[in-house]
């Protein structure tokens, strides 16, 4: 689509995030999206959505600028998606707090942007999936306070969790097809080729080795996000253990 309008338009949404490697939380991927370089009339096919020109400064070879993406798709999908989309710019390096700035005051206009700028706050590139970053506003709405990527040591044995709860020895680990469901010839975000079987091995001696230095382990999965009270409760139960061994302690 962006060859067929010879450089006068460029991917926009989540059309480019996916450009951009980008997660596309909640977005329909059978409609594409592009916007306009120029200003010009606008037009909508059920495949193809070319919207209004955006300014110069947030066009890029391709697509509209990340920060741009990130609250464009933010407007179309939700606040959340927004913050999913926000975390992996950031992490990746593709954009910065100041650029997430201009991007808002750039559909300032729009009604839904005030929610989308709330949920911003929130980003800081920590998180290092999709499913962290809905873990990690799961959390904040049940009122439990946690770290992101906390690195727990012991000698010269090493280990970075998904979360460590501020006020107890907990840590929650998010659990996603990313992680298992790769299959053997599909690279890991560090470059590597492991079969599952071998990613499953691994992770289980990762968590017998957190549970040997104290630590209750909560693992959440993406249904779980989806029954918060459940979520809450198993958490607070892994508190209560905790705080009792080590009161035994």
């Amino acid at each position: 689509m962006l060859r067929s309008h010879e450089g006068r338009a460029v991917a926009g949404h989540h059309s480019a995030l996916l450009v951009l490697g980008l997660p596309t939380l909640g977005a329909d991927l059978k409609v594409v999206r592009l916007s306009r370089r120029t200003a010009g009339p606008t037009n909508t096919t059920p495949r193809v959505r070319l919207g209004r020109a955006v300014p110069m400064r947030l066009q890029r070879a391709e697509t509209v600028a990340p920060g741009l993406a990130v609250v464009q798709h933010g407007v179309s999908v939700g606040p959340l998606s927004a913050l999913v989309a926000a975390d992996g710019a950031l992490r990746l390096g593709l954009a910065t707090r100041t650029d997430l700035d201009e991007a808002l005051d750039a559909v300032r206009q729009h009604p839904y942007t005030g929610g989308i700028e709330q949920m911003l706050k929130y980003a800081d590139g920590r998180h290092e999936s999709p499913g962290e970053t809905r873990l990690g506003h799961a959390l904040r709405l049940l009122g439990i306070s946690a770290t992101p990527q906390v690195r727990l040591t012991s000698g010269r044995a090493v280990a970075i969790v998904d979360f460590l709860v501020d006020d107890a020895a907990v840590v929650i680990e998010f659990d996603g097809r990313v992680k298992y469901g790769r299959g053997a010839d599909e690279m890991d975000p560090f470059g590597r080729r492991r079969p599952a079987a071998e990613v499953l091995w691994e992770e289980k001696r990762r968590e017998d080795w957190v549970r040997e230095l104290g630590y209750e382990v909560v693992r959440v999965v993406s249904r779980d996000l989806d029954e918060p009270a459940s979520l809450d409760a198993r958490i607070r139960r892994a508190v209560i253990r905790a705080r009792g061994r080590r009161r035994s302690a």
